[in-house]
């Protein structure tokens, strides 16, 4: 007997779960950076100061991805592109190995390890935070990543399969690009 949809999905979103436990994020070539990377690219072309060319850079972008999930849903299947598209899409392994080495540094005492660590969990400036501050900026860091890079993948390849989980990262990885209220985005951003 075949699995159902739903039944199809889950083990996708097992088997993608099992894979970032087991592999982490790819050390190079890793598929949301180089979304963020074509994204980047894209935005020279579709940049401009309005809402309007904003919602037409988030949706070509975001309905791209969209289609490479339902692309790849028809050619590998629900099961495996489900566990593929969860696995590129979630970044919880590589997130609490790092949450781990900032404790470590700052059970030590190693003030200075700890705030070369920093960026790579937040855009906060390390040079001035102590020991207390750089723990909060971690902990505040490490729990937006959780629902951003671990329990909302998660939800959503189990809801939609591999579209539905490569358009919530698009989305993710979008507002972390263009959706800041600085002057550049305050209106393209707005999508």
């Amino acid at each position: 007997m075949f699995p159902t949809a739903a039944q199809a999905r889950l083990l996708g979103v097992v088997a993608g779960y099992l894979a970032d436990l087991t592999f982490a994020d790819p050390a190079r070539g890793h598929p949301v950076a180089l979304f963020g990377t074509a994204a980047a690219r894209v935005e020279r072309v579709t940049y401009r100061d309005s809402r309007t060319a904003g919602v037409v850079h988030v949706g070509l972008l975001v309905g791209g991805a969209g289609l490479l999930g339902a692309a790849l849903q028809r050619r590998a299947g629900p099961t495996a592109a489900t566990a593929l598209a969860t696995w590129v899409s979630l970044g919880g392994t590589s997130l609490a190995r790092t949450g781990n080495r900032m404790a470590s540094f700052l059970d030590e005492g190693d003030i200075d390890a700890a705030r070369r660590l920093l960026p790579s969990l937040c855009g906060r400036d390390p040079a001035a935070l102590d020991k207390a501050g750089l723990a909060r900026a971690a902990l505040e860091s490490v729990a937006e990543n959780t629902s951003d890079a671990q329990v909302a993948p998660l939800l959503w390849a189990a809801a939609g399969g591999a579209p539905a989980v490569l358009g919530y990262r698009a989305i993710n990885t979008l507002d972390a690009m263009i959706g800041y209220r600085s002057p550049r985005y305050l209106r393209f951003g707005w999508a």
